[in-house]
């Protein structure tokens, strides 16, 4: 008896220490973020380094996004992030699902300081890798 409690417990906990880490990760994405970089299955022109002011943003607040070029918001929906492990060329530990989204509605990606990697696709095939650059840490 003491043993199936115990087992209970760790399990317990196990499911809310991966809960609490995905919502560190929805706060953590909070705020604005401007595309600086592209590399993948892209024509030459569309690849490369984007400078600082280029428009292309993901905005994140709460638990909705925005994603905007030129100014204009090309897309709108909620997002959440999933504990799931993906291999894109690297081993990921997140998605990002964006519900409402009119292309890509899981997102493998990863976080490091103040840069987002979103990884689209599978790179050798069909994909592409796009750095984000925090802009602001609240979206306004």
């Amino acid at each position: 008896m003491k043993n199936c409690l115990l087992v209970i417990i760790l399990s317990l906990f196990i499911v809310v220490s991966a809960c609490k880490k995905e919502n560190r990760l929805e706060s953590k994405l909070e705020g604005t973020w401007e595309k600086r970089h592209v590399i993948g299955f892209l024509p030459p022109d569309l690849q490369g380094d984007r400078p600082p002011g280029n428009g292309e943003i993901y905005k994140f607040q709460g638990n909705n996004f925005e994603r905007q070029t030129g100014g204009k918001i090309t897309n709108s929906g909620t997002f959440s992030v999933l504990n799931e492990k993906s291999n894109h060329n690297e081993k990921l530990e997140f998605k990002l699902v964006l519900d409402g989204d009119k292309y890509d509605s899981s997102i493998p990606f990863k976080m490091t300081g103040e840069k987002l990697v979103l990884h689209f696709g599978a790179l050798a095939s069909d994909g592409a890798i796009e750095t984000y650059a925090r802009l602001s840490h609240k979206s306004k």
